[in-house]
């Protein structure tokens, strides 16, 4: 780390004290409680028991609100490749658990979309057999 330069949040670093002694102290600023609190809102929100903080309506709202930081973030930072590799992860793990809350629940899936407002894309499943042909008044006739 460079002379001078501001470690990030949550490293520990040696700071010197008025009688000369090293101390260790981690870094916390403003924007870290903020998170904090507005991360304890949301479990609060959605958890499902009393200590819940891992199911997956918790773990989809906070990565909800993350999606949008960084995608206000990437609007005013377009070349920032980094936090959209990073956005497109945080995407990636949303769909996954997305998907298995839609297969285990369809109820508390179809509840929690409609609470966070997620646009979800339809997942056509195909067997191996082929689709049968429609019937009625708007079959094509042969």
């Amino acid at each position: 780390m460079a002379r001078g330069c501001r470690p990030p949040i949550g490293w520990i670093c040696r700071i010197r004290a008025l009688n000369g002694q090293f101390r260790l102290a981690r870094i916390l600023f403003d924007s870290l409680a903020a998170g904090t609190e507005v991360k304890g809102k949301l479990i609060a929100e959605y958890k499902r028991a009393e200590n819940d903080t891992g199911s997956p309506e918790v773990q989809i709202a906070l990565s909800t609100t993350r999606i949008r930081e960084l995608t206000e973030h990437l609007k005013t930072h377009a070349k920032d490749h980094h936090s959209r590799r990073g956005l497109l992860l945080l995407v990636g793990k949303q769909r996954r658990l997305l998907n298995y809350l839609r297969d285990t629940d369809i109820e508390r899936y179809r509840a929690l979309v409609g609470k966070l407002g997620i646009r979800v894309a339809g997942r056509a499943k195909q067997s191996g057999r082929a689709k049968a042909a429609p019937t009625g008044p708007e079959a094509p006739v042969t």
